[in-house]
């Protein structure tokens, strides 16, 4: 937030005014009332006064209407005003405190000015009342997530304009990632303490150099964002060399941290690409690395450098060869964040490829791969195939250790069956017809979920494929069909969407026909009728032909069970054991009402 460099000026402004700021509050209080920076001159305030407050830059002059043209100006008297009368009686009570910065944030939401108010008041609390907004935050315990979040988002925004003890920081930082922990919002406290580097570098220096001392703490992990944030006021080459003694260190995590602050410079400029180059030959010379955090630290350095060039795509291939969780995170995180841009490209592809080994219990990188599916489905169908295919080959499938693929990519089955189907029906006809069983059983995962999500039964294997196979092939794939498809109307439709094969073959028609006779028509008459009905009307000449056989064969089936006579042990019970319980019923209340008719026993032994 740049306007807050202003406030020196701003500071020298309301000095200058002496006597009139009492009418210059006045002014701002009923310019926050309204909600407009144009105010009414008052008749009370005075003419030296108005020629006092008007000033280039701070308040024009409009007839009678003062107008606010520096909007920092009001911010800055607004905030200091709410913090005088409201907040600094309250300051001790965190609930009290947190909830009127709720209040003033909700007050602000219809009037665009003021949408900076509370990030003003940390600042000016902070640095102008003495109120420690960092042992503020540090002080709160591990469960006051209700007093953490609503200052949260004011406190990352205020922290690189606060005057503060490096110490205290420190302190606020850790509980802050104590609250942040597996939230997306954690990379914001990352770009403020950059913000706060770049603002404050003397300040970052000599934080830089009190996270040093303890390379065995996490915080030290702040060291990178501190570094990025130098190179913009002391210059890229001087923190990069800072960087490059890091990686050189003996210690694997200070060698950690340089490398994440050499993979995180900005070498846009013409003038950083020796830097860069230098930096790729240092991260190469790495790779031979045996400890893992720094393999996964090259890892993210690789996809950071991406930006500038060609060349890291490479090493990611390589690392991505790497059975390591936090490099394979690494690796996910890359593609999926260059999914739209690079998806198709052979480093992106190859890598892509050799994640479909990672175990399905690490939910991080399970779910990066989610979204690089979902990021490649729309214009590369066909690496979403490779890869969900390969996921299944690559692992005990089908094992109970192992779970089904509708589990963990359902959804994107589902929207690959919508928009890419011609691939989805390749993908089918396709793992029916591998020698490998695990895709066999996939393929039954895959339409259980169609089954259960949608109802589109119309489901058919590729002509384009079925085109290309012998007629063993074909029926090898009709037996897997009818090993591992249970539900009817998929059944059908799999099956005699066999018949699109070219050319036609009289062993295709008599193969679908003796499969709906002798077991589908057997076992799903409903399903069977209704899907051969269609087709005997409105398909093609094999498939009304077909069609009309099968259901003649039906016909003649039903109509025969229908003759045979039903056999005394499937008829219904008689009902002569009907008419023994009612009448055993009719008994037992009849004894009911007689009782209750006859006096009891007490009335008799004791007559009243």
């Amino acid at each position: 937030m740049k306007q807050f460099e202003a406030f020196p000026e701003i500071e020298a402004y309301w000095q200058s005014l002496d006597d009139c700021q009492e009418e210059l509050i006045e002014l701002v209080m009923q310019a926050y009332i309204s909600k407009t920076l144009k105010i009414e001159i008052e008749k009370d305030i005075s003419p030296k006064c108005v020629d006092n407050i008007v000033r280039p830059g701070f308040i024009a002059l409009e007839g009678k209407m003062l107008y606010f043209i520096n909007k920092q100006l009001f911010l800055y008297i607004t905030s200091h005003l709410l913090i005088r009368d409201r907040i600094l009686a309250i300051w001790e009570d965190k609930n009290s405190f947190v909830g009127i910065l709720n209040s003033l944030y909700l007050e602000a939401s219809d009037f665009e000015q003021l949408k900076d108010l509370n990030i003003c008041i940390i600042i000016l609390l902070n640095n102008e009342y003495n109120r420690n907004v960092c042992k503020w935050l540090s002080s709160l315990t591990p469960d006051s997530k209700e007093l953490f979040w609503p200052i949260y988002p004011f406190f990352i925004k205020a922290l690189p304009y606060l005057a503060m003890d490096k110490g205290d920081l420190v302190e606020a930082l850790e509980r802050a990632q104590n609250f942040l922990k597996n939230d997306y919002a954690s990379g914001e406290i990352f770009k403020a303490v950059e913000k706060l580097s770049s603002e404050q570098p003397e300040f970052a220096e000599d934080l830089y150099d009190f996270l040093i001392l303890e390379p065995e703490s996490d915080k030290i992990f702040f060291i990178p964002t501190i570094m990025v944030g130098l190179s913009h006021p002391l210059g890229l080459e001087v923190i990069w060399r800072q960087g490059l003694q890091l990686i050189n260190q003996e210690n694997p995590r200070l060698t950690q941290v340089g490398i994440s602050a050499l993979g995180s410079f900005d070498y846009s400029g013409e003038s950083q690409k020796p830097l860069l180059e230098e930096t790729l030959h240092q991260f190469e010379r790495m790779l031979l690395s045996q400890n893992d955090a720094i393999l996964g630290a090259l890892a993210h350095g690789f996809g950071n450098l991406l930006n500038y060039t060609e060349r890291a795509s490479e090493f990611i291939t390589i690392l991505s060869e790497k059975n390591i969780a936090p490099v394979q995170y690494e690796i996910s995180r890359i593609l999926f964040l260059k999914a739209d841009l690079h998806c198709g490209e052979d480093w992106f592809t190859e890598s892509f490829k050799n994640l479909s080994s990672v175990k399905s219990t690490y939910q991080g990188i399970v779910q990066n791969i989610r979204h690089c599916l979902y990021g490649c489905l729309k214009s590369n169908p066909d690496i979403v195939i490779s890869f969900i295919e390969l996921w299944i080959e690559n692992r005990d499938y089908g094992s109970d250790q192992e779970p089904d693929i509708s589990a963990i990519f359902g959804n994107i089955i589902q929207n690959l069956r919508k928009q890419h189907n011609q691939s989805f029906e390749k993908l089918l006809t396709r793992w029916f017809n591998s020698d490998n069983s695990k895709l066999h059983i996939g393929a039954m995962h895959v339409i259980r979920e169609l089954i259960v999500h949608e109802r589109m039964p119309d489901l058919k294997l590729s002509k384009e494929v079925l085109d290309t196979l012998a007629y063993r092939d074909v029926e090898f794939i009709a037996s897997k069909i009818l090993g591992y498809i249970f539900e009817g109307e998929y059944l059908c439709s799999l099956l005699f969407s066999i018949l699109q094969r070219t050319p036609n073959n009289e062993n295709i028609n008599s193969l679908v026909t003796e499969l709906f006779n002798d077991y589908v028509t057997f076992n799903y008459p409903r399903a069977a009728r209704e899907h051969l009905s269609r087709y005997s009307q409105n398909g093609t000449e094999v498939e009304r032909t077909v069609a009309s056989d099968i259901l003649k064969q039906l016909d003649y089936y039903q109509n025969l069970h229908s003759d045979l006579p039903r056999l005394r042990e499937f008829e219904p019970p008689e009902r002569r054991a009907q008419y023994f319980k009612i009448g055993k019923h009719k008994k037992f209340s009849k004894q009911i009402q007689k009782g209750a008719e006859d006096k009891s026993v007490v009335t008799v032994q004791f007559p009243f």
